[in-house]
């Protein structure tokens, strides 16, 4: 299937990212984004799980909704130019939407949908707040199967170091970070 995904506004560029998580994602596995926006980071490694014949339960989970804690001026112009962000991300995503599930909801609500140790992967990059990654991190945490990866993004000084603090108060130290990425293996 040839590749959408660049047609669609966000700031998606974790490619080599999303393919690592993907190939430590198992057969038969589940993967969770958190916060997909107008569906461009969805589109791509939905479109790589079709093209790998990978079979992967894969949820986008997001409110779809304007965040009135952002203070990135780019992105609250981007939001602000939105006439409806859930009517753009099924326009943007409907070749694509038989093979994984949306959730629309806050993230909290969305992890009480999956049982513990339940999931393999988890991408978090909704919220960029303190709280809101803090929220994530904690309510996602007890999902995550024992060796199974708890990624995000946006791990850079930018976000006023608030995903970095709260990533690491929880969770530590990551086992590496690239291009914003941050990733660590539960143990």
């Amino acid at each position: 299937m040839e590749h959408k995904y660049k047609d669609i506004q966000g700031w998606f560029n974790m490619e080599k990212q999303y393919m690592y998580l993907l190939k430590n994602t198992p057969e038969n596995g589940t993967f969770v984004e958190l916060g997909t926006w107008k569906g461009r980071s969805t589109t791509f490694l939905v479109t790589e799980m079709i093209n790998q014949k990978r079979s992967i339960d894969f949820y986008a989970v997001d409110l779809f909704e304007n965040d009135p804690n952002i203070s990135d001026k780019k992105e609250i112009d981007a939001y602000g130019k939105t006439f409806s962000i859930l009517e753009e991300y099924i326009k943007n995503t409907k070749h694509i939407s038989e093979y994984y599930t949306t959730i629309v909801s806050n993230s909290s609500e969305a992890a009480n949908k999956f049982k513990d140790n339940s999931v393999d992967t988890i991408f978090i990059d909704a919220g960029h707040t303190y709280n809101a990654v803090k929220s994530d991190i904690v309510s996602w945490l007890p999902k995550i199967k024992i060796g199974g990866i708890i990624a995000g993004h946006d791990y850079r000084k930018s976000w006023k170091n608030d995903v970095i603090k709260a990533v690491n108060e929880i969770l530590g130290t990551p086992d590496f970070v690239e291009n914003g990425c941050w990733f660590i293996k539960k143990k």
